[in-house]
C-alpha cells in the first residue's frame, strides 16, 4: 500500500509517501495562494499535483489537507477530482481535508485540546461536544488572519510609511523593515508588496518586526502585543466549546522561543506544546483512519 501526504499551504506544500508503514521518500512543492473555487487556482493545484507526480507516478491512496478546503463542500469535490485524473485512482481511495483539521489530527492524534497557526495566517481549530472539528479565525489576510505573519508585517510597513511621512525620519522598526527590503525609500516598497508574491513577502518581515520589538522598537512592540491579543482571542472564543483546554501551536510566528509564543503563554496563563510532528508524514502513515 503507496500512501500519500501532503500539506498543501499558502506558503509551500509539502509532501511525503508512505509504503506498506515504511517512510520512502519526502518533497516539497508549490503552494496554493488563493482558494480552489477561482478557476485559475485550480488549474495551480492540478499543476501542484503533477509537480508530485513526476516523483511519484503510482500510489494507491492520496490524504491531503489543502488550505481552506472543508469537508462537504464544492472545494473538496473539486481537489478530489483533480486527483483522481491526475493519478488515475477512484475517489474513495482520495481523503481531502483542510490544511487546519490535517495539522489538528496530527497534532492531537489519540488526545483533543486547541491548536492555533500563525504562519502567513492564522486560524484556531478544536473538536467540540459533537465530536467534530470547528475552526476559529482563518478568513484570509483581506478580512483577517490578525495576528499572523501577514498581519504583523503589513503592520510593520503600513505603520513604518505612516511614522516617516509624519516625522520625516524612520524609527527603529523603519530602518530595519527597510535594510530587510534592502531599500532606500519608502516608495520603492510599492512594487515589492503588489508584485505576484507580495502576500508572502510581506509575511517574511514579520521576524523583522518581532526582532525590532526585542530590540526596543515602540511601534513594533505595539504590533506584537496587538497579535499576541489577537491570538489570545482565538483561544478564548474557542475554549468556549472545546472539550479539552490543552493548548498547541504551531507556524513560524509561534515557534518554539519565539517572544510571541513565551508572551501568548504568559497571557493565557496556560503551557505551550510546540510538537514536531510533520502533518504530511503523519497523514501518510495513519490518515486513512480518519476518512
Amino acid at each position: 500500500m503507496i500512501s500519500l501526504g501532503v500539506d498543501v499551504g499558502g506558503t509551500s506544500s509539502k509532501w511525503a509517501v508512505v509504503d506498506n508503514g515504511r517512510l520512502v521518500q519526502t518533497g516539497c512543492a508549490q503552494p496554493l495562494k488563493k482558494h480552489l473555487f477561482l478557476e485559475a487556482e485550480t488549474h495551480s493545484f492540478e499543476n501542484l499535483c503533477r509537480e508530485i507526480r513526476e516523483s511519484m507516478p503510482r500510489l494507491d491512496q492520496v490524504i491531503i489537507g489543502i488550505t481552506g478546503v472543508l469537508r462537504a463542500t464544492e472545494q473538496q469535490k473539486i481537489a478530489t477530482k483533480v486527483i483522481c485524473d491526475v493519478w488515475g485512482i477512484a475517489s474513495e481511495k482520495v481523503l481531502v481535508m483542510s490544511d487546519i483539521e490535517l495539522n489538528y489530527i496530527s497534532q492531537f492524534q489519540d488526545s483533543d485540546g486547541i491548536l492555533i497557526s500563525a504562519g502567513t495566517g492564522s486560524i484556531a481549530a478544536y473538536r467540540d461536544n459533537s465530536g467534530l472539528i470547528t475552526c476559529i479565525g482563518g478568513k484570509g489576510y483581506l478580512i483577517g488572519d490578525e495576528g499572523s505573519g501577514y498581519w504583523i508585517g503589513a503592520e510593520g510597513i503600513r505603520r513604518s510609511i505612516r511614522f516617516f511621512e509624519e516625522k520625516c525620519n524612520d524609527e527603529a522598526l523603519g530602518i530595519a523593515l527597510k535594510e530587510f527590503y534592502k531599500i532606500d525609500d519608502w516608495r520603492e516598497i510599492v512594487e515589492i508588496v503588489y508584485s505576484a508574491s507580495g502576500r508572502s513577502k510581506i509575511a517574511s518581515a514579520a521576524k523583522t518586526v518581532i526582532s525590532a520589538a526585542t530590540d526596543g522598537s515602540r511601534i513594533a512592540i505595539d504590533i506584537v502585543e496587538q497579535a499576541v491579543g489577537d491570538l489570545a482571542r482565538l483561544y478564548e472564543i474557542a475554549n468556549r466549546s472545546s472539550i479539552s483546554d490543552e493548548l498547541r501551536v504551531i507556524g513560524g510566528v509561534l515557534e518554539v522561543n519565539s517572544p510571541l509564543n513565551l508572551m501568548l503563554a504568559r497571557r493565557l496563563n496556560v503551557s505551550l506544546s510546540n510538537r514536531v510532528i510533520k502533518p504530511e508524514i503523519y497523514a501518510a502513515k495513519h490518515g486513512a483512519g480518519h476518512a
